[in-house]
């Protein structure tokens, strides 16, 4: 399989990420306090190095005649954590007291903040972690696969970071708009979608029935 297939898979997984951290802030700006939102540029971060640690323990592992399957899967992680998230989202939107008390050590009362994790609760506290773990599992999934690709294909890492840019920018771009029509939950989905779409050139006929049928299970969520 060519490396020039998998950077188109590389560029429309880009514009999903970027999308899905701009809708994040969307989310956690009413969720939480909105100079709490930029959290999940911290759990984009966490995600990225994380992806690039694990790349980098694998190294010797890794083979180049491989690359497609390594994406294909990459692609998956990310369509199948984008898929959990917005479920989740759904249960919170479905008891939204429960949501209010998950994150009431984002909201204080009359700007007087809970004092200490014992107050705010273990429990909510290990499920908030639990949370944030879920959101960064997508940025993990392309802080892998960059790092994989660069140190597979590093006579063409300025190939790769480019179109990891130009797919950034992308999602930048399509990012308000989307917002604009879809609400955040389901953009998520679509992205999770799109994921799954960023792939289909690359699969062997063996797999496009697993594909397919992914594809129609998310569409039935949208619909």
């Amino acid at each position: 399989m060519s490396l020039k297939k998998t950077l188109y898979s590389l560029t429309l997984l880009s514009i999903v990420i970027l999308v899905y951290e701009l809708t994040l802030i969307r989310i956690f700006s009413v969720f939480m306090w909105y100079h709490f939102a930029s959290l999940c540029i911290a759990l984009a971060m966490l995600g990225l190095a994380g992806g690039g640690l694990l790349a980098f323990l694998l190294r010797n592992k890794l083979i180049p005649e491989r690359v497609s399957d390594y994406t294909f899967w990459v692609a998956v992680q990310i369509a199948i954590s984008l898929l959990l998230v917005y479920l989740v989202l759904l249960l919170l939107d479905l008891d939204l007291i429960k949501a209010q008390k998950l994150f009431s050590i984002f909201q204080p009362l009359n700007y007087r903040p809970v004092r200490s994790v014992s107050q705010f609760g273990i429990i909510a506290a290990i499920k908030l972690a639990l949370l944030y773990l879920l959101i960064s599992l997508p940025f993990w999934g392309i802080g892998t696969l960059l790092a994989l690709l660069c140190n597979l294909f590093n006579q063409h890492t300025a190939r790769i970071y480019g179109l990891n840019l130009l797919g950034a920018g992308l999602g930048c771009f399509f990012a308000v708009p989307l917002l604009n029509v879809f609400s955040p939950p389901r953009l998520i989905l679509i992205m999770s979608l799109v994921s799954l779409i960023s792939i289909i050139y690359l699969l062997p006929r063996r797999r496009l029935g697993m594909l397919l049928i992914a594809l129609v299970i998310i569409v039935t969520l949208l619909l």
